[in-house]
């Protein structure tokens, strides 16, 4: 949860108030230069249709847009995600969807919300360096072939496979495999 005695110090009694709360702006700002960590969302999902309403109307305003509604789906989507990268990770997904998005309804596009497992569980990255080379090689080209030749990005071979783009570039090099015949404007 959020710390309750930070949100009294400014007077607030929840985070809505808090955020809105105009002494609180500049703590905000320097919290977030300096990387303080914020409370975890999974344990506070309620919040986070306050803070997605304060984040649209910020970035709306910067955008010159008005959005009159929320997507009832996207804000779902926003309350079941569970946040990895905190408070900083929402605001960059609410801040594109401003950009990106031509209607008054507001809705955020689910592929920047990355599914990567969770820390608690493994990523095998279906074993990999277990296999021989041969099938190593036979599972990462097909991986190449499915993604039209891109490594990174959440349709990217790397995704795919469960590894870092790194893992999968340092393995394309061993195993000589030249991604760029998979590249889907060459075919």
């Amino acid at each position: 949860m959020w710390d309750t005695k930070a949100l009294r110090a400014f007077g607030a009694d929840d985070i809505a108030s808090f955020i809105t709360c105009p002494r609180a702006r500049p703590v905000l700002h320097v919290g977030h230069s300096i990387g303080a960590q914020v409370g975890n969302f999974s344990r506070a999902p309620r919040d986070i249709p306050l803070l997605v309403e304060y984040f649209i109307d910020r970035f709306a305003r910067k955008a010159g847009k008005i959005f009159r509604t929320v997507n009832k789906k996207s804000l779902d989507l926003l309350q079941s995600y569970p946040w990895p990268g905190n408070i900083r990770e929402l605001q960059n997904v609410i801040e594109r969807s401003a950009i990106v998005c031509e209607t008054e309804n507001f809705s955020i596009d689910a592929s920047w919300l990355s599914r990567q497992p969770a820390a608690s569980e493994p990523n095998t990255g279906l074993g990999l360096s277990k296999k021989p080379p041969s099938q190593e090689k036979a599972i990462i080209e097909a991986a190449l072939g499915e993604s039209g030749g891109r490594v990174y990005g959440p349709s990217g071979a790397a995704a795919k496979l469960g590894i870092p783009r790194s893992t999968l570039e340092s393995k394309i090099r061993s195993l000589k495999i030249d991604k760029n015949r998979f590249d889907a404007k060459v075919l």
